[in-house]
């Protein structure tokens, strides 16, 4: 009689211990697709933060682009303006110079 019931006694810790377990890999499953979830999230973020990284990046290498661009059109029609004042200098010293 003590052995029955003390068979009976381990298998309720048994069934008690397979249910724990049971639950404890429910938990772990939980807490394996919750980590996936959160890593899923900070990969999104962390695109969404170099896609405008890059924008921003992009916009500002643009406008320094163009002011370089700007400058060095200002600089060659400065230049041309120069060789077109130079030219008529040297025509006008050429025809005093010569009376031509």
């Amino acid at each position: 009689m003590a052995d029955i019931k003390e068979n009976t006694e381990l298998n309720d810790v048994k069934d008690k211990v397979d249910e724990i377990v049971v639950r404890m890999n429910n938990v772990n499953q939980n807490v394996k697709d919750h980590n996936v979830h959160l890593q899923s999230l900070i990969k999104f973020h962390e695109d969404k933060i170099e896609d405008k990284f890059e924008d921003q990046f992009e916009k500002l290498f643009t406008k320094k682009q163009k002011k370089i661009t700007d400058a060095a059109e200002y600089m060659e029609n400065r230049m041309n303006s120069m060789d077109t004042d130079l030219k008529e200098i040297i025509q006008k010293h050429k025809q005093e110079k010569f009376g031509q």
